[in-house]
């Protein structure tokens, strides 16, 4: 990770996935959060960091009985790919049946000093993944494995997501912010521009939040301090 990289992140860190959402709104575009099913493995947790993008798909003809297949040598070899401090995306292509991440994945993923993971998909080992303390969102839960119905069929590629309100498409590089409201994807050629945008706006939410403290009303505080 270069070292504006680590800028970026630190500043996006600081900041809420819907004060950032609020930016794309500004500039007519639809914010790339992340889908509202997705949910947090364990306890909430906030984190941002640099996308590590991984690709997987259904296997064809897969059902809900295994295709006789070998291991995933992709998938096994994830917590020796993903680099520390960055945010893990794994796209599915729509695949909900079977856990396509599990519990000993997220603790070596957890001990390299991965940021956190969005599987877009099912997970499984549920209690593991809370108690190693990797932060991890999910689709769903499924005690059913992926070998012999899924495999993974890219690392550090573009994929796409599923979103709040479209496909989202990510990819290795972009910057990602996860906080109590979802998750939201930054491309990263406008990824500084939206955060010093957002920060200016934080700077202006605390000034109104201050003068309501004091007694002023919201409406009075937002054209005082300028709030758009």
């Amino acid at each position: 990770m270069s070292i504006d990289a680590h800028t970026l992140v630190s500043r996006l860190a600081r900041l809420s996935v819907a004060d950032i959402a609020d930016q794309f709104d500004r500039r007519a575009l639809v914010p790339p959060v992340l889908a509202r099913e997705l949910h947090p493995v364990g306890r909430a947790q906030k984190f941002a960091g640099v996308a590590f993008c991984v690709e997987g798909r259904k296997l064809n003809a897969a059902g809900w009985l295994a295709m006789p297949t070998g291991r995933d040598s992709l998938y096994d070899g994830l917590d020796e790919r993903v680099p520390a401090g960055a945010v893990m995306l794994l796209g599915t292509g729509g695949y909900d049946d079977a856990a396509v991440f599990g519990g000993g994945t997220a603790l070596a993923m957890q001990r390299r000093g991965v940021a956190g993971v969005i599987v877009d998909g099912a997970v499984r080992d549920s209690e593991e993944i809370a108690q190693c303390a990797l932060p991890v969102l999910a689709r769903g839960v499924s005690a059913i494995r992926f070998v012999g119905r899924f495999a993974v069929t890219a690392v550090d590629a573009p994929i796409e997501l599923r979103g709040l309100a479209e496909s989202i498409a990510a990819r290795s590089g972009d910057l990602v912010l996860a906080d109590h409201d979802g998750a939201i994807v930054l491309p990263l050629a406008s990824a500084a521009e939206i955060i010093a945008a957002t920060e200016q706006a934080a700077e202006i939410n605390e000034r109104v939040t201050e003068a309501v403290l004091r007694g002023m009303s919201r409406t009075e505080a937002g054209r005082l301090h300028g709030k758009g």
